[in-house]
């Protein structure tokens, strides 16, 4: 399997799949000259040696962090504009002619003879024939 498949097998990273294959001197076998697998079985006796609870004695330290109430709500101002700046329009301002037919029920051919008498105003950007979002709602509720 490859290196980023036998790392989800593993539930590790691709940097600590290798660092813990080292440790326990497995490798994975040269197929071609960049392309690496790693053998399923190889991987489960890595496993089967790893031991099963942690060491007597040893405990994991949790590092708590804490923030005061005006550093939260920057965070959160911070993620609301990630994400308001991610989110799409519901339409985009220019569309297409098949696009823009698909909306209105209408063929391009259709379209085309609006835009050479007038009825529909197109953007025309470099050789594209464009419509904006505005001249469909106008067509829609006009």
């Amino acid at each position: 399997m490859s290196t980023e498949t036998a790392a989800r097998y593993l539930s590790l990273d691709s940097g600590t799949l290798y660092d813990v294959a080292s440790r326990g001197n497995i490798a994975p076998v040269a197929v071609h000259l960049d392309v690496e697998r790693w053998r399923k079985s190889d991987l489960d006796a890595l496993i089967s040696r790893l031991p099963k609870k942690a060491p007597a004695g040893s405990s994991v330290k949790r590092r708590v962090i804490a923030l005061d109430t005006e550093s939260v709500a920057q965070i959160v101002a911070g993620l609301i504009n990630s994400q308001t700046l991610r989110e799409r329009p519901s339409a985009p301002p220019l569309v297409s002619i098949k696009a823009a037919g698909q909306m209105l029920g209408l063929s391009r051919t259709t379209l085309h003879r609006m835009i050479v008498s007038g009825q529909l105003q197109p953007c025309r950007i470099g050789s594209r024939t464009l419509i904006p979002e505005t001249e469909i709602q106008r067509l829609l509720h006009g």
